[in-house]
């Protein structure tokens, strides 16, 4: 669970965000493996760079809603999915 002012959580160390769930970084890689995608073509489908998605998919930047939305209408899956909420697509 996620501390109120904890510096783990938040630092730029960590990726900015709470470690304890990171299931979503490894949904967007096999998501995009699965679909036989590069980096750059999903870059390209979310218009930004390719170095700013593989930040997001490594975890050093957090993942944007808006970009939760792209990656989703991409694949074809729920958010629940890709976040790592559940198992069903």
């Amino acid at each position: 669970m996620l501390k109120s002012g904890c510096k783990h959580c938040y630092s730029k160390r960590k990726g900015g965000h709470a470690t304890e769930n990171r299931k979503y970084l490894r949904r967007m890689r096999e998501l995009r493996e699965d679909h036989d995608y590069g980096q750059k073509q999903v870059a390209a489908v979310l218009q930004i760079d390719q170095r700013v998605y593989s930040r997001y998919e490594t975890g050093r930047n957090v993942l944007p809603v808006a970009r939760v939305y792209g990656l989703c209408e991409l694949y074809g899956v729920s958010s629940d999915y890709l976040l790592g909420i559940s198992d069903r697509k």
